[in-house]
């Protein structure tokens, strides 16, 4: 579920609820009523309305992110960017003349959202799912911030619009304590372990001719273990980065008492 606020020509004060499944419901706060509703024949994973309230973009956790007219729920167009079921944020910035969304394999583009053109892409270092994105709207230097498993990255407009540069980079597994890595890895491991017993159960009701709903084969599938799995091999690969480096400080530091 995903909510925004807009100035719309239903009610001054328009709430938009966006459901999984359902489309998005048009809430007049003022008259305490819905206004109107649209409906999306994708699923909405996230949602931004432009500001003058005219135009929806919704993230449809597969393919990419949709564009649509709100006066008549009319389709405008589509970006491709993979989400691979995943709920990916986007929004629109600089004023709604482009749209910002996330991806499941590292990268953060930005499209023109007239004509749906590639104006640029903003990468993360990291191979993993980019979570969130946030835009700070007062900044004349254009500062985006966007968050992913293992780093938070800080954007910033250098020249021109849209050409973005990297400002600063936090990487979060190096800013959080050691157990708490492990802890992380542990938990991949369990829910790896959780959704494989979950793909067994559902193969066994496969093969006896059951029903087994949609909904729940795209919350268990191959695609969501894998990336579980990617996730676990980070974490593994950067507790052994910190383990060889409090090696090598303690190598270091007796090297040092015996001198």
């Amino acid at each position: 579920m995903s909510l925004a606020w807009a100035h719309m020509k239903y009610s001054e004060r328009t709430l938009l609820v966006a459901y999984l499944h359902h489309g998005i419901l048009l809430w007049d706060a003022i008259k305490v009523k819905m206004a109107h509703f649209v409906y999306i024949k994708t699923l909405v994973g996230s949602m931004s309305v432009s500001r003058d309230g005219n135009v929806l973009v919704v993230s449809n956790i597969t393919s990419g992110f949709d564009i649509y007219h709100l006066n008549d729920s009319s389709l405008d167009g589509s970006m491709l960017q993979p989400s691979n079921g995943m709920l990916v944020p986007v929004a629109f910035i600089h004023g709604g003349q482009a749209i910002l969304g996330s991806s499941t394999c590292r990268k953060v583009q930005i499209w023109d959202s007239m004509d749906r053109s590639l104006l640029g892409t903003l990468m993360h270092d990291t191979k993993d799912v980019v979570l969130s994105i946030a835009v700070e709207p007062m900044s004349k230097a254009g500062k985006i911030g966007s968050l992913s498993l293992l780093e938070c990255v800080l954007w910033r407009d250098e020249e021109s619009m849209f050409n973005y540069g990297m400002l600063s980079r936090l990487k979060m597994l190096q800013a959080v304590g050691f157990g708490i890595k492990l802890r992380f890895f542990q938990d991949c491991f369990e829910l790896v372990k959780a959704m494989d017993e979950e793909q067994k159960e559902m193969l066994w009701a496969l093969e006896a001719d059951e029903v087994v709903l949609q909904e729940k084969l795209d919350m268990f599938g191959q695609h969501k273990l894998d990336y579980i799995e990617k996730c676990a091999e980070i974490a593994v690969e950067v507790i052994a980065n910190d383990i060889q480096n409090m090696l090598q400080l303690a190598n270091g530091m007796a090297s040092a008492s015996s001198t």
